[in-house]
């Protein structure tokens, strides 16, 4: 709900996506003029493709994005609501987490606004959960954190948790 709120937002990045997309699918190169050298001034490939289906979808691709933001946002609450409701061990804690994750104000603006960032929580959040449930760190989990990078910048931190657990993995044995 308070995302609708922040739908009418304008900011810089998601038209920077969308012109991106445009000229994409437009003239096949990642080209903010057409005529002029080939740059790359987005943060996120996989968010990029986001708004390349939008393109095709729709006429503001801006839109397509927000939605899927949205989406992204529900999803998030959903598998933490899920999460949370399993700790019966820490009830207060795990409700207060949860309260605090729907209340706040960051979450509802990163899923109405069609930036990446919300995404970028999402696939976070879940490879958090499948590395947590792993009975060994695999080939798989290392290849899977590589792929964040597609999603944000900041994808290189999903190999913190999985070099955590192999030195702990190591340390024990």
């Amino acid at each position: 709900m308070q995302a609708v709120f922040f739908l009418g937002s304008r900011w810089d990045d998601p038209y920077i996506f969308a012109r991106y997309a445009a000229h994409l699918w437009k003239y096949g190169d990642f080209l903010w003029n057409a005529g002029e050298p080939r740059i790359e001034g987005f943060s996120s490939w996989l968010w990029l493709a986001v708004y390349i289906i939008g393109v095709r979808l729709m006429a503001d691709p801006v839109v397509f994005a927000r939605l899927v933001g949205l989406a992204a946002g529900a999803a998030l609450v959903v598998s933490f609501a899920c999460e949370m409701l399993r700790d019966r061990e820490n009830r207060v804690a795990a409700g207060c987490g949860l309260v605090y994750l729907t209340a706040s104000p960051a979450l509802a603006f990163f899923a109405g606004c069609g930036l990446d960032h919300i995404a970028w929580a999402l696939v976070a959040w879940s490879y958090l959960l499948w590395v947590g449930r792993a009975r060994e760190i695999t080939a798989a989990h290392m290849a899977v954190a590589a792929l964040g990078l597609l999603v944000r910048p900041e994808g290189f931190l999903l190999f913190v948790p999985v070099l955590a657990l192999v030195a702990a993995e190591r340390f024990e044995g």
